[in-house]
């Protein structure tokens, strides 16, 4: 039977606390009872509109209907890049981590905007306009959050399928949506090991005469199939464009994004999110549920295909204006743990250190621990660390030492740092998976 360890809040974290337990019923109270002051308070400080609401909200549960912010218009790409430029332009606004540790990337607001703005324009070249569906099937590259931006600044409804899936699970998406243009790339990397995305993408295209237009981002560089008039190269084409693009004035209840279940259970059913509502959820809860604070870096470690990385990797995050870490693999025989890495940080916030917040989602052991010593954040847990992915023996017992690690250090009030038994514990896990490797 597993043994659960309570770690009470430190006093510290409550007194940086947005909200606490009667803080958190107030607000509560208040957005059931007092909806017509609470919700439009909430909305204008979070969001910027182009043009405010008439109606709050209209809905028939029985027929499971139900609207926001009706007649109001807003722009989530603009809500998340344009009106931070003035003040964070030169803010880095996402961290990328490669599967390779030597590998990474730091963009700005600006640099963010300017490759958003020229894929946007890209897709306008190809056809696609407001209400088109479009098909994101990438690794965990910025190039995926500029696609899903992109896609929200000219409101096209974008369908961001997992890279893991088969050509099958993405042919079925693509015909349920009608999309008429698939973004990919010539192939992912996880792990060190090849993940074929553009092959798997001409597969499943067979079975999908309706896409006009297939938009190849070069990861690799690996050579793959190439239909000359289907296929694009992404670095070619957003150079040729312009990087001004306004971004369209969306209604409240204007589709932003389809995402669809895994079809474990039955065949995949495709929820729709309207923009108004989802960008308000988004940008609350981060900040609240997560207690974001202006300056602390933010990692959600979901992968992009999930709602958890549209709304904690890419919608809520950049919406306040925060920084967020994109982590794309787990290469563990080339992870570092002794803290050589943290110049990366220096470089990321010159001459500042701030205290970082992370989510857990799905997270090995090892690559936590290598996280940790890069970054050395703050953590908080959406799971027991110890029971995601123990894939043997030292998984297990390293999980427990590194979650205990984390939460007692959280406790004190310290940075978690990992003590001399516990990276012997990390350094026998990571021999014991290259082991099994050959």
């Amino acid at each position: 039977m597993s043994e659960h360890k309570i770690y009470p809040v430190s006093k510290a974290t409550q007194q940086r606390a947005f909200i606490d337990s009667e803080r958190y019923a107030q607000m509560y109270d208040e957005s059931i009872n007092q909806p017509e002051s609470f919700w439009p308070a909430q909305a204008n400080e979070f969001l910027s509109w182009s043009r405010p609401w008439h109606t709050l909200t209209e809905s028939d549960l029985q027929q499971g209907q139900t609207a926001w912010f009706i007649g109001g218009q807003l722009n989530a790409c603009y809500n998340c890049l344009d009106r931070h430029l003035e003040a964070r332009g030169d803010q880095v606004a996402i961290i990328w981590e490669g599967d390779d540790p030597t590998v990474d990337a730091s963009l700005t607001y600006s640099e963010v905007h300017d490759k958003v703005c020229r894929l946007a324009n890209v897709l306008k070249d190809r056809g696609v306009v407001k209400g088109d569906r479009v098909c994101i099937y990438m690794p965990m590259v910025p190039e995926a959050a500029y696609a899903m931006l992109a896609c929200a600044r000219i409101g096209a409804v974008h369908s961001v399928v997992f890279g893991g899936f088969s050509p099958q699970a993405l042919q079925d998406r693509i015909l349920d949506s009608d999309c008429r243009t698939v973004i990919t790339a010539d192939e992912g990397v996880r792990g060190g090991k090849p993940i074929p995305l553009k092959a798997n993408t001409d597969q499943a295209l067979l079975g999908c005469p309706n896409v006009e237009t297939v938009i190849v981002v070069q990861r690799t560089g690996a050579d793959v199939p190439w239909d000359s008039t289907r296929d694009i190269h992404y670095e070619a084409a957003i150079q040729a464009v312009s990087a001004s693009c306004e971004a369209v004035p969306m209604d409240s209840e204007d589709p932003l994004f389809i995402l669809y279940t895994s079809g474990s259970t039955g065949k995949p059913k495709g929820v729709l999110h309207t923009t108004g509502g989802y960008m308000l959820q988004a940008a609350m809860t981060h900040k609240y549920i997560f207690d974001y604070h202006d300056g602390d870096i933010y990692w959600c470690t979901a992968d992009v295909g999930w709602v958890t990385g549209h709304t904690y990797i890419i919608y809520g995050p950049l919406a306040n204006g925060a920084t967020t870490l994109l982590l794309q693999g787990q290469n563990l025989e080339q992870l570092k743990f002794e803290g050589t890495e943290s110049e990366k940080m220096s470089r990321v916030m010159p001459g500042n250190r701030p205290s970082n917040t992370i989510v857990m989602d799905q997270l090995t052991p090892a690559t936590l621990g290598a996280t940790i010593a890069l970054y050395e954040h703050k953590v908080f847990c959406q799971a027991q660390i110890w029971q995601i992915n123990p894939f043997d023996q030292w998984g297990v017992e390293l999980g427990k030492k590194l979650s205990e690690t984390i939460f007692e250090a959280i406790d004190q009030g310290a940075e978690p740092t990992l003590d001399p038994s516990t990276r012997e514990l990390l350094s026998r896990y990571q021999q014991t998976r290259k082991d099994r490797s050959h």
